[in-house]
């Protein structure tokens, strides 16, 4: 969870806030208007009313607070470059302001700014990638499946409507706060997990056989990071059948820690390689499950180089019954009161990636 100050409540700002906001971060709204706010009021983490080319209301709102500050200021350029400069010299971590125009980003871009946002251009761009000759395959694909099902005369899914990737690309929920959960692996009314944050892995025909889990939920307290694997009962059947090894990854990393990261070990097996992917880590956690069983749990940690070593696990307990539970010590991998844990899931199956969750961003959690 991230903390963020807007200010200028436009059309932009509006739809920036409401995507914070559903993705669980702290949102503060800040304009000179109290009409661009009013809408926002009951649902932003706080908000204001004020001008922020005044000094003086940029020093109450506390800008070195916040982790981003978004200046979405978009008829009055020169309060944009007033706001930016200013909020840059109270000691804002990072600032990004919106932008029209390349001249407005260069000046902006010395005067304050970490970076520049084009609505206009980057949504043209995004479209432009939205339609790119993979999405056209998962199109052509998608329209394809669904003339089978209507030639065998049967309903055809709703899933089939979205892009068989997109479902996974960010939780449905983040934990609602603090809970310690019971660690017995028993998919029972224990109510704490209603407070987890929760991932659902889409079905469909491409990922229903190598998709080794149905859902995950994680969450937290002040000494342990929990996480529950809901496995797919297609893959509970065939692993009884065959004694078949699924593995699933955790690779996690401290956002307030740079040194010492390591790339993920996980085999590509196909040619188009997400983003994602490149990024490094201080920990990688594999649990392994063989014949319904939970036969490993190995956790490893980044040295220098780009390298990986073993390490003690025995802190961590993990238990497999109707669902997988994982209990993890924030200690052993690195993340101390105050820092922000960043981490991802990968499902492999002998080193090889079937899909990351999520697919184009990272999971955080704050360690209180």
């Amino acid at each position: 969870m991230k903390s963020i100050l807007i200010i200028g409540m436009g059309c932009f700002g509006h739809h920036l806030a409401k995507n914070f906001l559903e993705n669980g971060h702290d949102v503060m709204i800040i304009d000179e208007n109290e009409e661009a706010i009013e809408d926002m009021v009951p649902y932003a983490t706080s908000s204001k009313i004020g001008d922020c080319t005044k000094e003086e209301v940029l020093k109450t709102i506390g800008v070195r607070n916040f982790d981003a500050v978004f200046v979405c200021i978009g008829t009055n350029f020169q309060s944009s470059l007033e706001i930016t400069s200013l909020v840059k010299e109270l000691g804002a971590k990072r600032v990004i302001s919106k932008v029209t125009r390349d001249i407005q980003a260069k000046f902006l871009l010395r005067n304050g700014a970490d970076e520049v946002i084009y609505p206009d251009k980057d949504i043209a761009e995004k479209w432009a990638e939205r339609y790119s000759l993979d999405n056209i395959f998962d199109y052509i694909f998608r329209e394809h499946l669904k003339n089978i099902y209507l030639y065998l005369g049967l309903e055809v899914p709703q899933y089939l409507d979205t892009p068989l990737l997109s479902a996974i690309s960010k939780p449905s929920r983040y934990p609602k706060g603090e809970f310690t959960p019971t660690i017995d692996g028993k998919e029972n009314d224990d109510e704490s997990w209603l407070n987890a944050g929760c991932i659902k892995i889409p079905d469909g025909p491409v990922l229903d056989e190598d998709k080794f889990y149905d859902k995950i939920c994680f969450g937290y307290d002040k000494d342990n990071l929990y996480l529950r694997f809901y496995i797919n009962e297609y893959n509970k059947q065939a692993a009884a059948k065959t004694k078949r090894v699924n593995q699933m990854y955790l690779y996690t990393r401290n956002q307030n820690k740079k040194q010492s990261l390591s790339p993920i070990r996980i085999i590509q097996k196909t040619e188009s390689i997400l983003p994602i992917s490149k990024e490094k880590f201080h920990n990688e956690m594999q649990i392994s499950i063989y014949d319904n069983e939970i036969n490993l749990v190995r956790l490893v940690k980044a040295i220098p180089n780009n390298l990986w070593v073993i390490t003690s696990s025995k802190n961590i307990t993990a238990v497999y019954d109707k669902v997988a539970d994982i209990s993890i010590p924030f200690d052993d991998i690195g993340i101390d009161k105050g820092d922000t844990l960043e981490f991802l899931f990968v499902n492999a199956n002998y080193g090889v990636k079937d899909y990351f969750v999520p697919n184009e961003m990272l999971l955080t959690i704050k360690r209180v």
